[in-house]
């Protein structure tokens, strides 16, 4: 009856673990929430080892291996959950640092081919546009009509289209420390957070 109640109590916690989500709209709180939580593991892993002890004395080798090996499987998997929420809270805090810093950071020239071909546009609006949909979890199609040059023209080579997606991708690895992905579909460019 003992074991049924432990594992019982065991499903709860970690149900009350599992369904509880960080809150993202205070950055600055996450680390103290992830703390809470590996404590509240330590506390939770505490409980059942001395519950376990308690089951011990009569219980059998076979049952006290399998009580264990739950218990082990159980924090195991909550130990990863907080990992992956931990990686998604750094992302996201290097994408929003990126946001924020973008024009003080490998900022660079470009020309659009079809609008307004004799105008230089700097980066920052549009590599903050491309970690706009980093953030939100996908890519984003690099727009074809862009390129590097000095030449005022109405077309681009693709020579210095393949300048600007370098200048991109440096530009955003010297903002978060990662370098993107780009992947071309049909004949356009795709980039993505890797």
């Amino acid at each position: 009856i003992m074991i049924n109640s432990a594992e019982d109590a065991a499903l709860a916690d970690e149900k009350v673990i599992s369904a509880s989500m960080f809150n993202i709209d205070n950055p600055a709180s996450l680390d103290n929430q992830i703390l809470e939580k590996l404590q509240r593991l330590q506390l939770k892993q505490r409980q059942i080892e001395l519950q376990e002890q308690q089951q011990s004395l009569s219980s059998s080798p076979k049952t006290q291996i399998q009580i264990l090996q739950q218990t082990y499987e159980s924090i195991t998997q909550e130990l990863e959950c907080l990992k992956v929420e931990a990686a998604r809270d750094r992302k996201m805090r290097s994408l929003e640092w990126a946001i924020d810093n973008a024009d003080k950071y490998g900022r660079f020239k470009y020309r659009h081919t079809k609008v307004n071909p004799k105008t230089v546009y700097d980066s920052t609006e549009y590599v903050q546009h491309v970690l706009l949909f980093f953030r939100k979890g996908g890519g984003t199609f690099i727009d074809s009509n862009i390129y590097i040059s000095d030449r005022r023209e109405e077309y681009a080579t693709e020579a210095e289209k393949k300048m600007f997606r370098d200048m991109l991708t440096k530009q955003i690895l010297e903002l978060t420390g990662q370098k993107p992905r780009i992947v071309q579909k049909d004949e356009r460019y795709v980039i993505y957070y890797s």
